[in-house]
């Protein structure tokens, strides 16, 4: 009887201790939910997108959260398609889960500063294009266009104008008394862009754009829209024209 006894009181610590173990066992964590985080804005500007600023997130059922480096063998994405401008899909494969968020790749932004000297002010602006003329005015003064320096030398710029870098532009004026003309160049051909005019004093010479480029085409003159050869050395401008691109 009394080992009877011995053997239930030890059954039973046995038994107290198990369940003094089980219940101090944590319940397994899972995964409630997972997916893609960033810790970058959703739109990046071309060239600046990095993988190492995205992450796995996963959420575990004890509330607790994990996050986990992208590595080259989870992508299933290739990351040269973020090089370029558009909406594109970043795909990941973590613990047999498919993943995937979407990046929108947009132009670099750059930072444009108006010289207004003297007219009316115009602010601070950030973009990859201007595509209208900046308008400002001044009191006893006719616009005389926009230039990259405060000498007024080179080429007046013509909108839209893409940017490639951080710029100054300059507002040239000329007294009230002188005529400004419109010189409309006109690049001739099919879905060529249409920039506006440059302002040129009277009795100045105007200088072509230097950018004018046409795929399997190389630009063989300007000429005077209903008229000759313009010569830019020693044409001058006295009205408003258009001068024509001609192409071989």
């Amino acid at each position: 009887m009394k080992k009877t006894y011995t053997l239930f009181i030890s059954i039973f610590i046995t038994i107290l201790a198990v369940t003094a173990l089980v219940s101090c066992t944590p319940t397994p964590k899972t995964i409630k939910e997972i997916y893609i985080v960033s810790n970058v804005d959703e739109e990046v500007q071309v060239g600046d997108f990095d993988i190492s600023n995205y992450r796995v997130r996963l959420i575990m059922t004890d509330g607790t959260d994990k996050y986990v480096i992208i590595k080259d063998n989870m992508l299933n994405t290739n990351l040269d398609i973020f090089q370029e401008v558009g909406e594109h899909n970043l795909s990941v494969i973590y613990n047999n889960n498919v993943l995937t968020l979407k990046i929108k790749i947009i132009d670099r932004i750059y930072r444009i500063t108006f010289q207004t000297n003297g007219g009316s002010k115009l602010g601070l602006r950030s973009a990859s294009k201007i595509m209208e003329r900046p308008v400002t005015s001044k009191d006893n003064y006719n616009f005389a266009g926009w230039y990259l320096n405060e000498e007024y030398t080179g080429a007046q710029i013509l909108f839209p104008l893409t940017l490639t870098e951080d710029i100054t532009l300059y507002a040239r004026w000329v007294a009230e008394s002188i005529p400004v003309y419109q010189v409309n160049f006109d690049f001739n051909y099919d879905r060529a862009i249409i920039y506006t005019p440059q302002f040129i004093p009277n009795g100045e010479k105007v200088i072509a754009p230097s950018f004018l480029t046409r795929e399997d085409y190389g630009l063989a003159c300007w000429r005077l829209e209903g008229d000759g050869v313009w010569d830019f050395a020693e044409d001058l401008v006295e009205e408003n024209i258009t001068l024509v691109a001609e192409w071989e």
